[in-house]
């Protein structure tokens, strides 16, 4: 089970994106490696709720964030955050020079923005 959640705005320039994790159902074995966006990575103009939906996400998956580095970050925040694109207090924040790696640690709903001013509140969300 997971959500993604976003509005598209005329001007779909911000990469958020909410996961919603499912309880461990497989062993850490199994987990498997995402990389947010596909082939488009973590850009301005996905659609991150496409690209989620053909997913089942769980406890001890892998998201990885691929991006030109300077262009965006990853931080994760609180749904209120999330909902008011609000970044001053991230739960944590990975600048990653293009490569940002998150591992799921266990089941419920995590929320990604982009913090570069602009990109949030630019679009892509709920």
């Amino acid at each position: 089970m997971k959500q993604l959640h976003h509005h598209n705005r005329l001007l779909q320039i911000s990469a958020c994106i909410s996961l919603m994790v499912a309880s461990l159902i497989f062993p850490t074995a199994h987990a498997k490696k995402y990389t947010v966006g596909g082939s488009q990575g973590w850009n301005l103009g996905v659609d991150y709720q496409s690209w989620a939906s053909q997913f089942n996400f769980q406890q001890g998956d892998t998201l990885y964030f691929k991006y030109q580095a300077g262009a965006h970050n990853v931080m994760q925040v609180s749904q209120s955050d999330y909902n008011t694109c609000t970044f001053k207090t991230p739960i944590t924040k990975d600048d990653g020079e293009g490569n940002s790696t998150v591992t799921l640690q266990s089941s419920g709903s995590f929320f990604y923005i982009c913090g570069v001013p602009g990109h949030c509140p630019g679009g892509m969300k709920d």
